[in-house]
């Protein structure tokens, strides 16, 4: 499964302004998918968002939105493969 942490920083505002706190708590759940044994991987959405992997990986070590969700640093890393 890919997902793109990098919108947790390029679409902050947006969700921020249009989603409740509940709805932004569901956006990109990388721990809970990588717990249940999901192979999961990062994508950037280029060129919407950027590729860049240090926003992806700070996204995904610290997940604005739901901490909970966040990855440690080796399992952010992993998730690209690119």
């Amino acid at each position: 499964m890919v997902v793109n942490p990098g919108f947790l920083a390029t679409r902050r505002a947006k969700y921020l302004r249009e989603l409740s706190e509940v709805e932004r708590g569901w956006l990109i759940r990388m721990r809970s998918l990588v717990d249940a044994g999901v192979d999961l991987r990062a994508g950037s959405d280029s060129p919407v968002s950027a590729a860049d992997p240090d926003q992806i990986i700070g996204c995904a070590t610290g997940h604005p939105f739901a901490p909970g969700e966040s990855l440690d640093p080796a399992s952010a890393r992993s998730l690209l493969s690119w």
